[in-house]
């Protein structure tokens, strides 16, 4: 089930220019060790949707960008614990 809201609190107020790389989001998914569908869960999209932009196929949209620039600052505990506390 995807969540229509990102899980991303903390969102940068300079988003306008966020630059997006497709190998970076994959990177940074193994860094932190999620699979695409616990990132989508993070990010309030489909796990196709992380599929698609990290392999360069489609781009997120500007307010699903505002909330990878908020991942990017996660870390591997931070990713863990917005998991665990979600609710169905």
């Amino acid at each position: 089930r995807v969540s229509k809201k990102s899980a991303v609190k903390e969102v940068p107020a300079d988003v306008t220019k966020v630059r997006f790389n497709a190998k970076g989001l994959a990177a940074h998914r193994q860094r932190l060790g999620l699979s695409a569908s616990e990132l989508g869960f993070i990010l309030g999209v489909s796990a196709q949707s992380i599929y698609l932009w990290e392999a360069g196929k489609t781009r997120p949209r500007q307010s699903q960008l505002a909330a990878i620039a908020a991942l990017r600052k996660m870390g591997k505990r931070e990713a863990k614990a917005l998991l665990a506390n979600q609710t169905d």
